[in-house]
């Protein structure tokens, strides 16, 4: 899984979360994930990124994006 998010404090806290719901889980496939802090508003982080992913998770296989993961609780919010 890859894990992309501007603000780096919000970014470890799913990727810790989903580090340790991987563990409960007992699976013992997967369980690969990569956290990287991306603006998408950035383009050299963005044409720069694929850098930084391993090469092992760079087959995507699902795309999915929703900022409330990342701690916003306003329609406001979504828009700024």
């Amino acid at each position: 899984m890859i894990l992309l998010a501007r603000r780096a404090e919000a970014l470890k806290v799913v990727s810790d979360a989903c580090i340790a719901a991987h563990k409960e889980s007992g699976l013992q496939q997967g369980g690969k994930f990569a956290a990287v802090q991306l603006d998408v508003s950035d383009q050299t982080q963005v044409a720069a990124l694929w850098d930084k992913v391993p090469q092992d998770l760079r087959i995507v296989d699902v795309l999915g994006e929703d900022e409330r993961f990342m701690g916003c609780d306003t329609e406001s919010e979504y828009d700024s």
